[in-house]
């Protein structure tokens, strides 16, 4: 069983107990998997005595503790998150819209339909966005799309 898998099990069974993850798995993908499912602190499994001690102090408070190495990798990710952000900012409302069409598979005629807009209308918008994302075909747009939460996979 995974840590996250038996941190599912502490919140069903004991929704209030402060949980703190010590895991050699200390990427950004899972620490947000722990944070998501419920965990007040991380820990790489590499952490000194002391460390482990005080990250113990502190979540039994119910206070956040974060292992200065898990920091770090957060940090990396929200420094990314960022750019990721401020580069689909530059992204029309429309723009977006239309992406989030193509993602559900329409066809020009269909999206065109959906925003009352010409078919031609609609290929002339994606080609702009092609531009703009340095992109340059459906398959990369929507890899685009899913990895800066313009669409989720649901």
């Amino acid at each position: 069983m995974s840590g996250i898998e038996a941190l599912d099990i502490l919140n069903n069974k004991f929704p209030d107990l402060p949980v703190l993850m010590f895991s050699a798995e200390t990427d950004e993908n899972s620490i947000r998997k722990a944070v998501k499912k419920g965990a007040m602190g991380f820990l790489p499994k590499d952490s000194s005595q002391d460390e482990l001690v005080e990250a113990i102090q502190t979540v039994v408070k119910n206070q956040n503790y974060f292992g200065n190495s898990i920091l770090s990798v957060i940090f990396k990710g929200y420094v990314t998150e960022t750019q990721k952000v401020h580069k689909s900012s530059t992204l029309s409302e429309r723009e977006i819209q239309i992406i989030r069409l193509i993602c559900d598979g329409m066809s020009y005629k269909e999206m065109g339909a959906e925003l009352f807009i010409s078919p031609r209308t609609v290929e002339s918008q994606k080609q702009t966005i092609f531009k703009k994302l340095g992109l340059d075909n459906n398959a990369h747009l929507i890899k685009y799309a899913i990895k800066n939460g313009i669409v989720d996979l649901d």
